[in-house]
Parts: structure tokens; sequence; C-alpha cells
């Protein structure tokens, strides 16, 4: 039997043994309609009058003759694409002859992601807290998108989000629960902050954020430096990076300024630039896309072959680009600091991110009025530089940037924020000694 898989978080889409079925939206429709009665028969007048009649837009109340043949089209495609072979004969769409005559999707709920998300989040309240927690991570995973965009604006599909919805609530709240009983400060952290990206004006989750970065004070790693430059400061935080308001951001990219997160091939999801892609644009990678093209319209690249790089961007940059993107509130610098190979995996290296960061504070400086100005420890990611550790990759960052500093003013401040997953890991009398050491280094220097 061939494996069926039907997505329906975000754009909805059917595959049959991996190989993406085309329907038209219509018949799409009649496909998602179907799957709210899994397993139970569809009357052919409903079908009609919450789908056929509703794509068309057209009032009334008994069925006609077209109407139905469109049905019956739409019902011989999906067939065709469940199961070729078979076709009328499927077993995965069956027609009900009785009285009111209908029909009958019979594919696994596990075949279906938000039949599947609704099981593992209710299955996960008779498991054990660790079993719970892994459950609870795969349902999260499914959600990719927002449910039944297909449908969003017909009738019987609005209960249907609202109730995935609050599945979804629910799944975050206790996975954030058994993370602070297991004592995993960081991870409960991290989605805390997903959930505060996605919903700025929510006062709770917004307050349940803020008692969890406290575990990071706690660890010592939340601390201001002054600098001996007036009107200047370092700190180092734990913290999610795209959740600095008040501050300019820094996100590291490749020279080829990869955004594509489909199936986490090109750029992971979970990665920065995952998140960056899908907190702040919303998952349309093309967007961000057009703006990094137009930032860089005229800095001088080179042109990849499809065949030499087979998926992704072919425009690379050198190593230090900078493209500025405009928020309403603050600017994105998009520093290429590693470069990417043609099986789309990066690499760098302390010359390349130093060359970097030397072309980050000019731009920094013209285009950010002073404003704090926040990144992550470049280097630590994907990218890995030559194996170095936190404090070595702060140490660096901090010390080219007192370097501008020192001949034109950047920012009043640097934030470097620490990833809740790493942080517990970090020892913070390292990551203090590697701040002063660069600090003191610098003082050195200009007394010199």
């Amino acid at each position: 039997m061939a494996k069926i898989e039907l997505q329906l978080m975000g754009r909805a889409t059917l595959a049959r043994d991996g190989i993406p079925q085309h329907l038209e939206p219509r018949a799409m429709a009649v496909l998602i309609r179907l799957t709210r009665d899994l397993g139970q028969p569809v009357r052919l007048e409903t079908l009609i009058t919450e789908v056929i009649r509703t794509v068309a837009r057209r009032p009334g109340s008994a069925s006609t003759r077209d109407e139905k043949l469109y049905l019956y089209r739409c019902v011989s495609q999906i067939r065709k694409a469940l199961d070729p072979q078979r076709g009328k004969d499927t077993e995965l769409l069956t027609k009900d002859h009785g009285r009111n005559s209908g029909y009958q999707l019979n594919l696994s709920a596990d075949a279906i992601d938000a039949t599947r998300f609704e099981r593992l989040i209710l299955d996960s309240y008779s498991l054990g807290q660790l079993h719970a927690m892994g459950q609870l991570r795969s349902a999260l995973d499914l959600w990719t998108g927002r449910p039944l965009v297909d449908v969003v604006d017909f009738g019987w599909a609005g209960q249907w989000v609202a109730h995935l919805e609050e599945l979804r609530d629910l799944a975050r709240s206790r996975l954030i629960e058994h993370y602070q009983v297991a004592e995993l400060y960081g991870e409960a952290l991290d989605l805390a902050a997903s959930i505060v990206r996605e919903n700025p004006d929510d006062r709770e989750a917004r307050a349940l954020l803020a008692s969890l970065a406290g575990r990071g004070t706690a660890t010592g790693l939340n601390r201001r430096y002054p600098t001996g430059i007036a009107n200047t400061e370092i700190t180092v935080r734990v913290g999610d990076l795209l959740a600095q308001d008040d501050a300019h951001l820094v996100i590291g990219f490749g020279d080829t300024f990869e955004t594509d997160t489909v199936d986490n091939l090109i750029v992971s999801r979970s990665s920065l630039n995952g998140q960056l892609v899908h907190g702040l644009y919303a998952g349309a990678h093309e967007a961000l896309d057009k703006e990094i093209a137009a930032a860089l319209a005229n800095v001088p690249s080179i042109l990849e072959s499809r065949t030499d790089k087979p998926s992704g961007n072919l425009r690379r940059y050198p190593v230090g680009t900078v493209a500025t993107l405009n928020q309403a509130n603050r600017h994105i610098f998009a520093l290429a600091y590693s470069r990417i190979g043609n099986d789309n995996r990066a690499s760098s290296s302390l010359d390349d991110l130093g060359k970097a960061l030397s072309s980050l504070w000019p731009a920094v400086e013209y285009f950010g009025q002073r404003r704090p100005i926040a990144l992550g420890v470049l280097g630590s990611g994907l990218a890995r530089i030559d194996d170095q550790e936190h404090p070595a990759l702060i140490e660096l960052i901090v010390s080219s940037f007192l370097q501008y500093q020192a001949q034109a003013r950047t920012a009043e401040e640097l934030r470097i924020i620490v990833q809740p997953r790493d942080a517990d890991r970090l020892s913070p009398g390292a990551v203090e000694t590697a701040v002063l050491r660069a600090i003191e280094a610098h003082a050195r220097t200009r007394a010199d």
C-alpha cells in the first residue's frame, strides 16, 4: 500500500510515496472537508453546499446538475491522486449508496498532520514526563503554519481551526511546565519566547517569558560591563535575539544568504535564520529574499550555475557583505560571515568572522543612530568556527566592537544574546573573563 501524507498545516498538500499530487483548489477543498469527518460518510448535498457552492459564491438550496457533475470531477481527481491504479475502485475514498448518498474518506488518522497533531497531544496525558515531553515536541513540530489556510473562508473550517489552535496553546503550556519540572529552563525560555514573538501583546506570555529569563540571571550570565568609553557598555544576556525590541539586530548569514526553510533542507526552521523567516516574515522567505536582493543591488557578486549548486540561492557575495533590512522600529543587519558550499553546508573561520565584523560596524554607525545593537554569538551555530567555544567568540566580537567604537560612535550598547539552550552549559566565569579581557586589552591599546 502506498504511503499517503495529507498536510493541512500551512498550505495544504497531498503526497503519495513522497511525490506531491496536484489537486485543483476546489478538489483540495472537497478533500479537506472529507477529512473533517474522517471515516464517516459526508452527504453529497453537504459537499455541494459547503464546498462547491461556497467556492462559486452561489446561493440556492437545491443542487443543480452542473454542481453534481463538478463534485464528481473533484472526487475523481482525488481518487486518482490517492490511488491511481484503482481509481474509482479505491477503498481510500468510497461512495455511500444509502438513502443519504455521499462519500467517505478512509485514510489512516496518522496520514494527516492535523489529526496526528491532535492524537499526539491528547495521548501525552497518559504518559510519564519524559515521554510526554517527546510527544508534545513531536506534535508542535507538525505546526508548520496556520492550519487550513486553503479553506479559511469556509464557515465549517473556523471551528476546526480554533480547536487546533487551542490544542497548540495547551501543548505549549504543558511542555513549558514539563521543562520547568525537569529544570530545562533554556528549552522553556526558547518556547516562551516563540509565543511572545507571535503574540507580542499577550501580557501573560510576556510575564512568563520574564520569569523564565530570570533563571538566566541566576546563572550569572546576565551582566552589564562598563567599557571605559563614554556612553558605551557591553551586555551579555540570556534570551531570544528576535525579542530584543529596543535594539537593532545582527543576524549571521552565509555568503549566498539562504532563507528557504522548506523541509529543513537548506535552512533549519529551528536555526536563528529559520526563526527570522517564520517569526518576522510569517514563513514567506521569498519576501525576505526580495528585501535582501534590494539591499544588495549595488554590491558586486558572482552567479553560480544550477548545475554546480543544485539547490538554494545562486548569487554569491563577498564575506563581510551587510544587507540592511528596514523594519518599522528597527533595522536588521544581515551579515555574511560564512561561506556556503554547493552542498549548502556552511563553513567559516576566525579570519572570516573578524573581516565580517569589521564591515558590520560602519553599517551600524551609518544606519543605527547609536541605538543598542544586539547579536548572538556569531560562529557558534552551524557555521561553527574552528571548534571555538562561546567565550573565545564573545571576546573576538567585543574586541572588534571596541576597536571601531573608539574611532566612531556606533552604539551605546553592544548586547550579546546567549541562546537559552546554551546557557546551562556555559561557565559564567569564563564568559566574564572573556569580556573583561577584551575590555582590558582595548584599554591598554588606547593607553599606548
